[in-house]
């Protein structure tokens, strides 16, 4: 049946298996949304991940793609998983692994590995950043409140991690050091 498909606009989208054919897309294409140039953010790589798994799921909406909820319960098979991993991996430009939905089962946490893929900065990274501006912007007297705050934080942190070693049997202590250390 003949029909007249606007191939620029298709170009924009993340295209259904059965149209793929008719449009082509280079790998160097800027990463986009359908708000347009995508800076590398966790937040546009989440939007990003959540537009595509909802159009291989076919959503009406990324909405409709919870950030915690897991793939495979929003109803990824092993062909959407495989048709998702690919279209992340032409919108990114990143190869990924045929196992990504599985190995990163929620939109946040695949976010998380695209983020890490391109360089980008982690969560623990953005925080420590965000922390370092509010010290450098702080009034002197605040800042050694805060420096206070943080020695407090960082012993409970200890403190917390010595009681759970202290409470732990010989077994999970030989499997703590085989997994941070690995097996003689």
């Amino acid at each position: 049946m003949p029909l007249r498909l606007d191939k620029a606009a298709l170009r924009a989208r993340t295209v259904p298996a059965l149209l793929r054919g008719l449009v082509r897309s280079g790998p160097d294409r800027p990463l986009t949304t359908r708000r347009g140039p995508l800076v590398v953010t966790r937040e546009a790589l989440l939007d990003l991940v959540r537009e595509l798994a909802a159009t291989v799921l076919g959503l009406d909406s990324p909405a409709d793609v919870p950030v915690g909820r897991g793939f495979l319960e929003l109803g990824f098979d092993s062909l959407l998983a495989v048709e998702f991993r690919n279209a992340l991996a032409a919108a990114t430009g990143v190869r990924l692994p045929i196992t990504l939905v599985f190995d990163h089962p929620t939109a946040d946490a695949a976010a998380g590995y695209l983020l890490s893929r391109l360089g980008g900065q982690t969560a623990a990274d953005a925080a420590l950043a965000a922390l370092d501006a509010a010290l450098h912007a702080a009034a002197e007297g605040d800042r050694a409140g805060i420096l206070a705050r943080l020695r407090a934080l960082t012993e409970q942190s200890t403190r917390v991690e010595h009681r759970d070693l202290d409470d732990a049997s010989d077994d999970e202590l030989f499997d703590l050091i085989d997994n941070e250390f690995g097996a003689a």
